[in-house]
């Protein structure tokens, strides 16, 4: 970790690993049935309240950990990537996640998986708040603790849009890792070590005997010595061999699947910047990415016919229906940028491997979510720490817009566009088996 340090020299480093290691272990304790981490944002905690729902709607248990490995480059930290307003740190740590699907007592579904496990970490620049500060309802005018008002004042009820207190994780995420630890290393090339060595060892001495049988010559004790110290280091040696070709071959073939993803998100992220910059100078794509990420997960562990603010057009929710888990791949391309009036639009693809429920057995699927997402670009985001009371404009009647588009009362349309990027179409298009 120092040399993370070293390198970087960012201020917030230690801050963001004690953030990961807070994250991380409360992920865990969330994945053995614990309370959802406070330490992820507000998009993280609602996807998890939906991604439990999904699992018992559907009778499945989990049983899942994430446990670090002992390799040496086992942690570190992406440089900073600082805006106007906040500043991302990504950092990351080798992982093993273990899970276990169950249904009824029956275990249908067991992964195991080496993983290189990333958390971006979100600071606000300016001075923050820590949610214990005394705020006046804009509404009734009682006095409540800032974070109390994330559910709506406890006195008049009303409901707000706020900004998270920071920092906060907002995004997570894994990749494969193809790497070996000390430990796996003796633990993998024993066995193949071992085995190469005694099969190579079997077959040369029974190749021996069958020469000496031919010519009459006896299997004596000292004619065994030498080929019973020289065999098993040569079986030995092909063993390891063996198993260098093996990793090195899988490595190759992860490469070349990995090709499709390299080509697709080629030259992404500078398109988006020159165009958005047109229009926000001070656009910030990490904190782009983390959005229409947890937008995409959030609309898909959501019920079908959900009245979701976060999505204007037509979705067809029965189609992820049953995905249990996804895990974001590390993946955006972005094709076409274009503007509308005051609104600017962007073509997305995020890639993900999902997790499928498919009643006897569980099955892992790389698939790519197709988003246009849009947003308002007339009305200012507020810098730092803002409360925003949340009122039908029709009717005045306060209600949670960040999860219903329509008021409940009077049906009329809040626009989410005019807040935050919003996802006006989504569906999900095929992709090859993990």
């Amino acid at each position: 970790m120092e040399n993370r340090q070293k390198n970087y020299g960012s201020v917030h480093d230690t801050k963001a690993s004690m953030m990961y290691n807070r994250f991380l272990k409360q992920y865990n304790e969330w994945l053995s049935g614990g309370p959802i981490p406070d330490t992820g944002n507000q998009d993280i905690k609602y996807f998890l309240s939906q991604q439990r729902k999904r699992l018992e709607k559907r009778g499945l248990h989990r049983d899942s950990s994430i446990e670090l490995r002992g390799l040496l480059a086992s942690a570190g930290a992406i440089p900073p990537k600082v805006g106007k307003k906040y500043t991302n740190v990504t950092e990351f740590r080798t992982a093993q996640r273990n899970t276990t699907y169950s249904r009824g007592g029956r275990i249908i579904g067991k992964f195991r998986k080496k993983e290189i496990l990333y958390q971006t970490i979100t600071f606000a620049n300016e001075a923050t708040v820590d949610g214990t500060e005394p705020c006046t309802c804009p509404s009734c005018g009682a006095v409540s603790q800032i974070k109390a008002l994330f559910e709506g004042c406890p006195y008049c009820h009303t409901r707000f849009l706020m900004q998270d207190l920071y920092p906060k994780v907002a995004n997570f995420y894994s990749i494969e890792d193809l790497s070996y630890s000390k430990e796996e290393i003796k633990r993998t090339l024993t066995p193949w070590c071992g085995g190469g060595a005694v099969i190579f060892t079997v077959f040369m001495l029974a190749y021996l005997a069958w020469e000496r049988a031919k010519t009459g010559d006896p299997l004596t004790l000292y004619s065994m010595i030498c080929p019973l110290i020289g065999y098993p280091v040569i079986g030995a040696f092909g063993g390891y061999m063996l198993f260098a070709l093996k990793t090195l071959g899988y490595i190759f073939w992860r490469a070349m699947q990995s090709l499709g993803l390299l080509f697709a998100t080629s030259g992404s992220k500078n398109r988006l910047i020159r165009f958005m910059k047109n229009y926000e100078p001070d656009f910030g794509y990490e904190n782009f990415a983390n959005q229409v990420i947890a937008l995409a997960k959030n609309i898909i562990f959501s019920e079908p016919g959900e009245d979701l603010s976060i999505i204007r057009g037509p979705w067809d929710g029965e189609s992820f229906q049953n995905i249990t888990d996804i895990v974001y791949r590390g993946a955006m391309s972005v094709g076409n940028c274009w503007q509308e009036g005051p609104y600017v639009y962007a073509d997305i693809d995020l890639y993900f491997c999902d997790t499928y429920d498919r009643g006897s057995s569980m099955k892992e699927k790389n698939d790519r979510i197709r988003m246009i997402v849009g947003k308002n670009i007339q009305i200012p985001q507020d810098p730092g720490y803002s409360i925003h009371q949340v009122s039908c404009e029709s009717c005045g009647a306060s209600f949670d817009a960040m999860k219903i588009r329509h008021c409940p009362y009077c049906k009329r349309e809040y626009d989410m566009r005019d807040h935050a990027w919003t996802v006006m179409k989504i569906r999900k298009t095929g992709g090859k088996p993990s």
